[in-house]
């Protein structure tokens, strides 16, 4: 049975079995925990804690009352609920809001994985389609080259030829026929590449439910390209986000001077044992810790995130820069190709009618096969230049696409239009 797949289709089912969108987003399930972990600082903490013990001696007159000497045997229970809630930590306030930045960062990660993929893909398809139109070309070359030998046949049959045009005639076929089994041989590869990027299995039949048919795109002028790729490329939002997130780490190092305040309490039971002599107990008090001197730990701390922000901050400077080189050289791909296209429509037009001619002349025995063979070879360089520039020309649509950052508005024409 063969399985028709359409490029959103393949696209699709590549995402739901690609290894790098699991892990991607896995990854953001991380991120998600992690801000969950540094939450956990501005929330109530509350403990429970119960004990019983009997101490047969205690040697009082040790820790400096001598009038009791020791005591015991006695029991001492104590079961109490504490809670701790801070309610000033500038610190704990910019490690949560860094843990948001993680968690964009995660998400963003996620989609351009998911850009990637899809380009990926594309040119996948697309390797495959080429392969398909150059087998189809082959077999019109083929179609040709048996005309010729019927052709030949006839003429030397009618004594207006000799032998060797016959025998010309086959060679050419027979040249034709090993070359397609190369481009058949290559197409096969193509189609296992594909199915292992979308994650079918790799014997199975497929069929492509798209074209490399032409049409002509329509382009950004250089400069609107490159406002539509800062404004769209994830690389370029992921770099923002970076330098974001470590101006906060950098708040954090620096809020890690101030003092942090803490209010405590606690409420159980205490006594000999849990029924016998057992009170309500209660405490509630606040607690407030400032550094005083820590080694240089909070200095060594701010600098290296001060160096960090500064490299996330030259890494968005190259970034801006790449994606500028790489609008600049897609919009120029992508009037070459477009002008090489229309030129390779021509040469095959132009080899079309000079191949017309020579078999004509060849039919009314003005001339030998030889013209018409260099006729054949004119024409079949013809059909493989055209396939070959429309392949690119497509190719340089990803391309083009992926630069402004929509390569998931990119698409090809239905077989059925």
């Amino acid at each position: 049975m063969t399985l028709t797949i359409s490029l959103p289709q393949a696209i699709e089912s590549a995402l739901n079995n690609n290894v790098l969108k699991r892990l991607a987003h896995e990854r953001i399930n991380a991120a998600k925990a992690r801000k969950t972990q540094d939450r956990s600082d501005l929330l109530p903490q509350v403990t429970a804690r119960a004990s019983q013990s009997r101490t047969y001696w205690d040697n009082y007159a040790a820790a400096g009352f001598p009038d009791f000497g020791v005591v015991g045997p006695y029991n001492s229970f104590d079961a109490r609920a504490y809670l701790v809630q801070r309610v000033f930590d500038l610190g704990a306030f910019s490690k949560l809001k860094a843990a948001d930045l993680d968690v964009i960062i995660s998400r963003l990660q996620d989609d351009l994985t998911r850009d990637q993929i899809t380009v990926t893909v594309a040119l996948s398809y697309l390797d495959v389609l080429s392969a398909e139109e150059r087998l189809r070309a082959i077999d019109q070359d083929i179609f040709l080259a048996r005309k010729m030998v019927d052709l030949s046949d006839h003429q030397l049959q009618a004594g207006i030829v000799t032998n060797l045009d016959l025998v010309r005639a086959k060679t050419r076929l027979a040249q034709e026929s090993a070359r397609r089994l190369e481009i058949v041989e290559y197409l096969q590869a193509a189609r296992v590449q594909l199915a292992r990027i979308i994650g079918i299995p790799m014997g199975s039949s497929i069929a492509l439910g798209e074209s490399l048919k032409f049409y002509e795109e329509s382009i950004l002028s250089t400069e609107n390209a490159i406002g539509a790729a800062f404004k769209n490329r994830l690389e370029m939002a992921m770099a923002n986000r970076k330098v974001e997130y470590r101006k906060v780490e950098l708040a954090k190092a620096n809020n890690a001077r101030f003092p942090t305040v803490d209010v405590t309490g606690n409420y159980g039971r205490s006594g000999a044992e849990p029924n016998m002599q057992a009170h309500d107990v209660a405490q509630i008090g606040m607690r407030v810790s400032m550094p005083i001197f820590e080694g240089g730990l909070i200095e060594g701390q701010i600098k290296e995130s001060q160096s960090q922000k500064e490299q996330e901050e030259i890494q968005k400077d190259d970034m801006k820069t790449q994606v500028e080189e790489d609008v600049r050289l897609a919009v120029q791909a992508m009037e070459t190709s477009t002008s090489q296209v229309k030129a390779a429509q021509e040469e095959l037009d132009l080899a079309t009618e000079q191949e017309d001619l020579a078999k004509d002349q060849y039919a009314d025995g003005l001339a030998n096969n030889i013209e018409l063979i260099d006729a054949h070879t004119v024409l079949e360089h013809a059909r493989e230049s055209y396939v070959t520039v429309l392949a690119k020309y497509h190719m340089t649509r990803v391309n083009y696409y992926s630069a402004i950052g929509l390569i998931r508005s990119f698409h090809l024409s239905r077989i059925s239009q």
